[in-house]
C-alpha cells in the first residue's frame, strides 16, 4: 500500500500527500488514528 501511495504521488495522480491520506482513510477504511498511509509510513 505504501509503495502504491508513493507511486500515485510520483505520477501526479494525487496532488498532495494529505489528499491521498484522506482518500485512504475514507475510501479503504485505513485506521484514521494512524493519519493515513503516507503519514503512517513517515512515522515508521
Amino acid at each position: 500500500m505504501v509503495n502504491e501511495a508513493f507511486y500515485a504521488i510520483e505520477e501526479e495522480i494525487a496532488q498532495r500527500q494529505s489528499d491521498l491520506d484522506v482518500a485512504m482513510v475514507l475510501g479503504t477504511g485505513f485506521p484514521d488514528f494512524r493519519g493515513g498511509v503516507l503519514k503512517y509510513a513517515h512515522d515508521l
